[in-house]
């Protein structure tokens, strides 16, 4: 069973990964404006990331307060609780998504 403090932020990650995966699978997706945008599908290693999820759905509630569960050796992961760091990495998923699609469509929209 998934802790229910975690829901709202698994979620939150689903529909942000939901909307990058649409964005780089392609034939085309809704760039927000009603109008279909040209996009290339993602290769194989990009799934690469997908493994995450699965590992946070296992995780119990006691988990989530637990400082150090996180066993990323770098930065302030092993002195943060776990939630703190799942809520880290759903934003960072969320910007850095927006910044990739952001750089397709540029790129995509020079080179027509």
């Amino acid at each position: 069973m998934v802790p229910p403090r975690l829901i709202p932020l698994l979620e939150r990650f689903d529909f942000a990964c939901q909307r990058l995966a649409d964005r780089m699978a392609g034939p085309a997706m809704d760039s927000g404006d009603g109008a279909e945008t040209e996009v290339s599908r993602m290769t194989d290693e990009e799934y690469f990331w997908e493994p995450v999820q699965k590992a946070l759905l296992s995780v119990e509630d006691s988990a989530l307060d637990t400082v150090g569960y996180c066993t990323y050796p770098h930065g302030s992961d092993a002195d943060e609780p776990l939630i703190d760091i799942v809520w880290w990495v759903n934003q960072e998923v969320l910007h850095h998504g927006a910044e990739i699609a952001l750089m397709r469509d540029l790129y995509f929209a020079r080179h027509r």
